[in-house]
């Protein structure tokens, strides 16, 4: 079965997709392993090419096969409402929303999918779906502008994503709630596709309307709070990533409690930022907590243990407890290929993890093994320039090095070198670190720059 990325691509290079390929495609989404930047970026695609006719009665099929009736007194009902954080195996059914409101005109009546919960109210439901219709025209409008006629078929997602950035205020002015869903969309897009800065932009509007209007309480606005803490991260941004996640935090456990999911999710991302802190006690004692919580709530091989497995090896390894830390990592490991696949984006990031503790260990052939298989498979399913295949390619590098294998190192640390510094700034923690490497390999090879 092909990811979505290679969907993507062929869209992107205007070819067009066989019925099979467009019921796989959709399939893949409704298992809930897809992200949904990458659904963003499928649905943009296959806007800017233009639909076939077996393209849509493909994905028409997929979405007919997943749709689940629900009973109801209210005509013409669709939920919109998110899940709220599913990590595998649920639909949001926002995303289903968006295929058939705006991307591809497809609808089945009298069905919805994933009803989350029992309807409250009627005028409830159509202020939903008012928002959606709003939302449906603003995108259609964005997605369509490119003519293929007029400017071929090189119009790149980022280019209808500026676009439709430039046109989001003036669009929602007396409609900020929808303004806030939209901007939050297009900076998890941003996020997705490497572009850090304007999705903190994107976050950061979103979350100041959401504030205002629906409260700093709101599961909405801690969620956004969330997302941009997740960004600050990527950008080394730890003190404002730790500011915003504590105040989550805080407002979390009393809206939503100490043991929900959304709450675990802001403490595990906490303990990541102390880590990169230097706060290793601490990034130990946030990943034992949450650790536990989520094994005795979700159980062992929830996906959200095993992402708090690897927050803990983590903290761990920032302990120079390596040995505990790679038993942990291969714990990990073995789970995340078991629930996610072998080349799904968390089971890479742990592979990557562990390949990073080996050459700590110096296992040294063992982490060149495992640097590899990861980098190959980061290639495949995010392409050569995303930050996580850029890193992967970093930290081979310094392996290299402390096998003596200079040359190689130099070649593969220039190489990441000159995309970190587009990524992530010349300023940047990582950027900093492949410098180093290659100064190095170049030092201890007698080479100049």
């Amino acid at each position: 079965m092909s990811t979505i990325t290679e969907y993507v691509k062929l869209l992107i290079e205007g070819e067009d997709l066989s019925f099979e390929q467009a019921t796989s495609l959709l399939d893949v989404i409704f298992e809930g392993d897809v992200p949904e930047a990458q659904i963003a970026a499928f649905l943009t695609a296959m806007r800017v090419k233009r639909p076939t006719a077996p393209e849509v009665a493909g994905l028409a099929k997929s979405l007919r096969s997943h749709a689940v009736k629900v009973e109801s007194d209210i005509e013409n009902l669709v939920d919109v409402v998110g899940t709220g954080g599913a990590v595998v195996k649920t639909f949001n059914v926002s995303t289903a929303a968006a295929l058939v409101a705006f991307a591809l005109v497809i609808g089945v009546a009298g069905l919805t999918i994933g009803l989350k919960g029992a309807v409250k109210a009627k005028n409830e439901a159509l202020q939903q779906a008012a928002k959606v219709e709003a939302i449906n025209e603003f995108l259609n409008s964005m997605l369509s502008s490119p003519d293929p006629s007029k400017d071929g078929r090189e119009v790149k997602v980022i280019d209808i994503l500026d676009n439709a950035r430039k046109k989001i205020g003036e669009s929602f002015k007396d409609k900020q709630e929808i303004e806030a869903s939209v901007r939050y969309t297009l900076g998890k897009t941003y996020e997705a596709i490497g572009v850090y800065e304007k999705s903190v932009a994107e976050y950061e509007e979103a979350l100041d309307i959401q504030k205002r209007i629906l409260g700093l309480d709101h599961p909405d606005t801690l969620n956004a709070m969330n997302s941009l803490s997740a960004v600050f991260i990527r950008l080394g941004k730890y003190a404002e990533a730790e500011s915003i996640l504590q105040e989550a935090i805080s407002k979390l456990k009393q809206v939503l409690g100490a043991e929900h999911q959304q709450t675990i999710i802001s403490m595990h991302n906490l303990g990541i930022v102390y880590y990169y802190q230097g706060k290793y006690e601490e990034a130990e004692f946030m990943g034992r907590e949450t650790l536990e919580i989520r094994k005795r709530v979700l159980g062992e091989d929830h996906p959200a243990t095993i992402f708090s497995l690897e927050n803990l090896a983590i903290a761990l390894s920032g302990q120079k407890k390596r040995e505990e830390a790679e038993k942990v990592y291969e714990e990990a490991k073995e789970k995340a290929a078991r629930i996610f696949g072998s080349n799904h984006p968390n089971t890479l990031r742990i592979m990557h993890n562990l390949a990073c503790e080996l050459n700590h260990l110096k296992k040294f052939q063992e982490s060149e093994s495992l640097f590899r298989e990861t980098l190959e498979k980061q290639k495949e399913v995010f392409g050569p320039d995303h930050p996580d295949t850029i890193i992967t390619m970093a930290n081979l590098a310094d392996l290299l090095n402390n096998m003596a294998r200079f040359v190689e190192a130099e070649v593969l640390s220039r190489e990441a070198l000159e995309k970190e510094k587009k990524v992530f700034g010349a300023d940047h923690p990582l950027t900093k670190f492949t410098k180093e490497v290659l100064d190095k390999a170049l030092e201890e090879s007698g080479r100049k720059y």
